[in-house]
């Protein structure tokens, strides 16, 4: 499966991988450690070609602390060098899918720059497809 790290700290109660889990609500959900700011590094099985980015703040968006508003999403072939893909258009707590040509790449990172609140950034669901 793929691996998941947060490149900028995470609470230490809500660790990267609750992002990817396949389980919903705020016990298994990623916190930044930084007040409106984080970046969440998933690292695929292998290289393949993706396409788009899904992710999530509220499957239902009654919780709408910490939904990112504004940011980036980046891939990578090595970890090392990394080529921007496509920008967050909204910010929706259920969920946003960030779309881009297809692209080759093992690793893949979310950077929020901003939430709708200003609170830490909180993922409770990340999908690459």
């Amino acid at each position: 499966g793929a691996a998941v790290l947060a490149a900028h700290g995470q609470s230490i109660a809500f660790s990267p991988e609750l992002a990817i889990d396949g389980r919903w609500g705020d016990t298994s959900c990623w916190k930044s450690a930084t007040p409106g700011r984080g970046v969440l590094v998933v690292e695929l099985p292998e290289a393949t070609e993706i396409r788009q980015v899904f992710f999530s703040r509220s499957r239902d968006g009654i919780r709408q602390d910490g939904t990112p508003s504004a940011g980036y999403v980046e891939v990578s072939a090595d970890g090392q060098t990394w080529q921007r893909v496509g920008e967050l258009r909204s910010a929706q707590p259920t969920g946003q899918t960030v779309q881009f040509t297809p692209r080759r790449a093992k690793w893949v990172r979310l950077v929020v720059t901003a939430t709708v609140d200003g609170k830490e950034v909180v993922v409770d669901d990340l999908r690459v497809d």
